[in-house]
C-alpha cells in the first residue's frame, strides 16, 4: 500500500492502457488529473501533478524520436516520461530525461477524482 492509497481524491490504481482508452472515449472534456508517486534512487518519495502540459511536452517530444515514440507501444517510457515531465515542472528533478530514467525506481499513478455531478464553466 502507498501514501496514494489513502487519498480519497484518488481513483483506485488502473493500467496505463485503460487511462489511455479513457482519454480517447472522453476526447471532448479535458484531460483528467493524475497524481503520481515517485521514486528515485537514493531520494525520499515524492508526488507530482501530472497536467496537461506534460502531454503536450509528450506529443512535442516523441515526434521528433526516431523511431517515433508511441505511447500504445512503449507505456513504460511514456509513464516515466510524463512522470519527468511533471517532477521538472515541480522542481524535483532538474535533469535530463535520461538522467530521471536512470534513477526512476517506481511510478505509481492515479487520477484525481472529480465530481461528474459539477460542471465545467464555458469559455467565454
Amino acid at each position: 500500500m502507498t501514501a496514494l492509497d489513502d487519498d480519497p481524491r484518488l481513483a483506485p490504481a488502473g493500467g496505463l492502457v485503460d487511462h489511455l482508452n479513457a482519454d480517447a472515449e472522453h476526447s471532448e472534456h479535458a484531460l483528467p488529473g493524475m497524481l503520481t508517486r515517485v521514486v528515485l534512487e537514493g531520494r525520499e518519495p515524492f508526488t507530482v501533478r501530472v497536467t496537461n502540459r506534460d502531454y503536450l511536452a509528450w506529443d512535442k517530444t516523441s515526434q521528433r524520436q526516431k523511431p517515433v515514440w508511441k505511447a500504445d507501444e512503449t507505456p513504460f517510457l511514456f509513464a516515466t516520461f510524463l512522470a519527468w515531465s511533471a517532477a521538472r515542472r515541480a522542481g524535483e528533478f532538474d535533469g535530463y530525461f535520461d538522467a530521471f530514467a536512470e534513477v526512476c525506481e517506481e511510478i505509481d499513478q492515479r487520477d484525481v477524482v472529480t465530481d461528474p455531478t459539477k460542471t465545467v464553466p464555458e469559455a467565454g
